[in-house]
């Protein structure tokens, strides 16, 4: 550690006693980060709703232990979102049964209606901001980008617009931005807005058919599908710098997740070939096809990391989430 062998300590020093109380509270720290996952397990699994089954699934992200998690009262999910620290999975639901927003336990257990959040007309992306206990959502039909509590009450009409065509969202949480995919009458195009959703700007313009959309705030970049033109794309977070990041071997990509810490892009695919989940490095190396087979997969979620045990106080939830966002890289799911 940084307080051992320090080369600026030499004993009889006037900073002694403030090198020791350092050392002591840098071993205070270290110990308490420590305990926070001193039962934790090593979490690598992937999330997906099936649009086709009616289901959401998730496996380890070596392919083993797949399973189906909520197989009852879903239908037709569509965008995932993961509460790692509140241990609750978040989905959209757009279908002629109703739309919704739903959420049940990572095990897929105590499956909960949201229903404060009525009135939708064909929800679609869903993006969490833990830290402010608050969700975000979009709703294709009314041409709207929603906020509201975890818990559906308290719902906001963030951005409001009858030709706005949202699919999916991302937050930036830290640096206060929201961002999303959209289709309009003028085009489709990448867009960003306040949290608040006052300062919308156009980012990118003349793509066919985006639809997810992840961010890479630490490397300064943003990745969206474009389901119509056959790839997957990134550019800098203000919109500049378009490049391909994948062209061949993707036909339909739909939805999109980040495991920062492994440095892989996670997509779904939705093409007449095969419904399966692909992945590859964030450059578009090293393609590979991880399940295939699948009826329709929608929204995906990627957990790469230790999953600590839930605290029983929100003080100690709001602690432990500052502590793994800010020093553990691999918390790359609490924020979409």
């Amino acid at each position: 550690m940084a307080f051992m062998n320090n080369p600026g300590y030499a004993p009889g020093h006037r900073g002694d006693a403030m090198n020791r109380n350092s050392s002591s509270i840098s071993l205070l720290l270290a110990t308490c980060f420590l305990s926070l996952f001193a039962s934790a397990a090593c979490a690598e699994t992937i999330y997906w709703t099936d649009r086709g089954s009616n289901k959401i699934q998730r496996a380890s992200l070596n392919g083993s232990g797949y399973e189906d998690l909520v197989v009852v009262n879903v239908f037709e999910p569509v965008s995932i979102a993961l509460d790692v620290v509140g241990g609750k999975l978040y989905w959209t639901e757009a279908s002629p049964a109703g739309f919704m927003i739903s959420r049940a336990n990572l095990d897929g257990t105590n499956v909960e209606l949201l229903t404060p959040l009525d009135h939708l007309a064909e929800p679609s992306g869903i993006a969490l901001d833990i830290a402010a206990g608050k969700l975000y959502l979009t709703d294709v039909g009314n041409g709207r980008i929603l906020r509201a509590n975890l818990d559906g009450t308290g719902q906001e009409i963030l951005v409001s617009d009858p030709s706005l065509d949202a699919v999916e969202i991302a937050l930036d949480p830290p640096g206060g931005k929201m961002y999303w995919t959209s289709s309009t009458p003028s085009g489709s195009m990448i867009s960003r807005a306040n949290l608040d959703g006052t300062n919308v700007e156009t980012l990118v313009t003349g793509l066919l058919n985006p639809s997810g959309i992840a961010l890479d705030a630490v490397g300064g970049k943003v990745y969206w599908t474009d389901i119509g033109a056959g790839k997957i794309q990134r550019a800098n977070m203000n919109g500049t710098g378009v490049e391909d990041v994948i062209t061949s071997s993707v036909i339909a990509p739909v939805r999109i997740s980040l495991d920062l810490a492994a440095a892989k892009i996670y997509w779904t695919e939705a093409s007449p070939a095969d419904f399966m989940i692909s992945r590859a490095n964030l450059d578009g190396s090293n393609l590979e096809f991880l399940f295939p087979g699948l009826v329709n997969p929608s929204g995906i979620a990627v957990l790469s990391g230790p999953t600590p045990v839930v605290p029983t106080t929100w003080s100690a939830i709001k602690l432990l989430y500052k502590v793994t966002v800010r020093y553990s890289p691999s918390y790359s799911a609490i924020t979409p």
